[in-house]
């Protein structure tokens, strides 16, 4: 049953990549990106990156996350549930750094350029700077979600 939804969510996210990548030319297409636009969004990457380290390290302290290496998870019994957090969070930490590469990359193209903007549809470069952003806000709000799950876990064992 959950292999048949993921499939599904998969066509679903797919689909609305093409629907939403056709409006964007079409609503964006005089959309401009300043510098002080890029160094902002670094600005707030950074800090979300070293907020996934911090709640590593709460992650460390609590007795409820060493429970989870007891617990094998039910998609691949190979590895534990701890095991399934900690490559959900490389995979997070890495995406965000990606981003911020990007983004350093977009700024260092901006200070190149002859003009003081970028126009979303006439640099490839830019033609994922949404799904980036969209994609680092629903990992971030899982990562909320779960990092919360843990506190409430831990405060009740306490």
């Amino acid at each position: 049953m959950s292999k048949n939804i993921i499939y599904v969510w998969k066509i679903f996210l797919i689909i609305l990549f093409f629907i939403g990548n056709h409006c964007m030319q079409d609503w964006l297409s005089d959309v401009k990106i300043k510098n002080d636009l890029l160094n902002s969004t670094i600005t707030f990457f950074s800090i979300l990156f070293w907020f996934y380290i911090a709640s590593l390290s709460i992650f460390v302290t609590s007795k409820y996350v060493s429970d989870l290496y007891k617990i094998e998870d039910k998609d691949n019994n190979s590895q534990t549930l701890l095991h399934k957090l900690l490559n959900n969070y490389k995979i997070w930490l890495l995406l965000i750094l990606i981003t911020i590469i990007y983004l350093l990359t977009l700024v260092t193209l901006l200070n190149q350029s002859e003009y003081d903007y970028l126009k979303i549809w006439e640099e490839p470069i830019l033609y994922f700077f949404f799904l980036i952003i969209i994609l680092n806000i629903f990992f971030s709000y899982k990562m909320l979600w779960i990092t919360f799950n843990i506190i409430m876990q831990e405060s009740k064992n306490h």
